[in-house]
């Protein structure tokens, strides 16, 4: 008597460093750590980097109805995307 063998496909992210948006990468705003990226000047996106469309890649928002150097909504200030938002 043969079993069917039950397949299991899983889904691999490959996640890669990418520059913080909200910092330019150097890890300090106003003179504290970012809030963003938490100092080293990189997240962590998912591969292929998917830039934020909600900033264009910028990490500010761009609503009228936000005031000015507010982060995006949608990516955080990071201005990529994760697998769970793309």
């Amino acid at each position: 008597m043969y079993q069917a063998a039950s397949v299991v496909t899983q889904s691999l992210f490959y996640f890669a460093p990418e520059p913080c948006a909200w910092c330019g990468g150097i890890g300090i705003v106003g003179g504290s750590s970012c809030p963003t990226c938490n100092g080293p000047g990189y997240v962590l996106a998912s591969q292929p980097g998917l830039q934020c469309a909600g900033c264009d890649g910028s990490g500010r928002s761009r609503r009228r109805s936000d005031s000015v150097g507010e982060r995006c909504v949608i990516c955080g200030g990071s201005g990529w995307l994760t697998r769970n938002q793309g």
